[in-house]
């Protein structure tokens, strides 16, 4: 897909944040997320793929380090609430393709922070595992924030997979995998 191609030369290595779309704005992962995207906005690129809580505050963040040109915004048109002039001045694009949006969300990212999600978070984080697993992707952390709601997916996940009758992957594969609660985890984590 040419357009995609180009994007990519575009979109500098960032810090990647899938989920968070449809989360009220009163979780408590948002608080975290926007204390993880406040501190990378004052030296590293993030790209968000949805519109909605966390996104605008990336947005905010990045705003107030006067870095707005450092915050990545690929969107899915379908999902796209009025951009308006509020990402004037980011890197943003809109595609039309579930694909090629899942391409520029992940390619050249330098780790993921994930929040509680939809269906299609989970495949975007089961498939850049997968990714990682296979050696199609560089092995790069996976921040999971929220542990009453990741943990039982990761339990569940390694109970199966680790199991001597039908172990599927090895448990290095989880070894990127960082479940947490509070800002300065994530941060540690996605350093490491």
């Amino acid at each position: 897909i040419p357009y995609v191609a180009g994007a990519l030369q575009l979109a500098a290595r960032a810090t990647t944040v899938l989920g968070g779309a449809t989360i009220p704005a009163n979780d408590p992962t948002v608080d975290v997320a926007r204390g993880i995207i406040e501190r990378l906005a004052k030296g590293s690129a993030v790209r968000v793929g949805a519109c909605g809580t966390v996104a605008n505050a990336a947005l905010s963040a990045f705003k107030a380090q006067g870095r707005v040109g450092d915050l990545q915004g690929f969107f899915l048109k379908a999902n796209t609430q009025s951009l308006s002039d509020l990402w004037a001045d980011a890197t943003r694009l809109e595609v039309t393709d579930p694909l090629a949006h899942k391409l520029l969300l992940t390619e050249n990212s330098s780790g993921f922070l994930v929040l509680p999600g939809t269906i299609q978070t989970l495949d975007e984080v089961f498939s850049v595992l997968c990714e990682m697993q296979t050696g199609k992707r560089a092995r790069v952390p996976l921040v999971l924030i929220g542990s009453d709601y990741w943990n039982p997916i990761i339990e569940a996940c390694e109970q199966v997979m680790l199991s001597k009758e039908r172990q599927t992957i090895s448990p290095e594969d989880f070894g990127h995998v960082t479940v947490v609660d509070d800002v300065e985890t994530g941060l540690r984590a996605l350093a490491s």
